[in-house]
């Protein structure tokens, strides 16, 4: 259930997308306790590495489209590191999602690595890229 999101990871052809979805509520939910919100993060990256893990050794897919654990926590670090207002949120959805598929230099070399870490990984990979678009574009809209 953990590494499916509850099953979020079995809606078919956008799984990803869906699986981004929780990591924006609980950023809504935890939004006056932002240390809570990050400890929360760190500790589902852990679970959600262990959770990957698993589901691949039963699988035997390296990277079963199922798991989408790596997804929310991808989302919810970066929303750890912004500022938090809902126009910086959709933002960073949206570039998330994008760095995700697009897996630029190192994301998809760190996803062709086997394991739970492999597969957490390249998310937080997409939130590092995410962050700087996202900082960028507010930088450059107030000028």
């Amino acid at each position: 259930m953990l590494g499916t999101v509850l099953y979020l990871g079995h809606v078919p052809a956008v799984s990803g997308t869906v699986g981004s979805v929780p990591g924006v509520v609980l950023w809504w939910v935890c939004r006056d306790r932002p240390v809570m919100f990050a400890v929360l993060t760190i500790l589902l990256f852990v679970l959600g590495t262990v959770a990957a893990r698993s589901i691949e050794r039963k699988t035997g897919d390296p990277d079963p489209a199922c798991v989408v654990i790596d997804e929310m926590v991808g989302m919810m670090a970066v929303l750890a590191v912004l500022q938090w207002s809902w126009a910086t949120a959709v933002a960073a959805f949206v570039a998330f999602r994008f760095f995700d598929i697009a897996k630029p230099f190192p994301a998809r070399q760190i996803e062709q690595k086997r394991g739970g870490l492999g597969i957490m990984l390249d998310d937080i990979v997409a939130a590092g890229y995410t962050w700087v678009a996202v900082r960028l574009a507010v930088a450059l809209s107030a000028q």
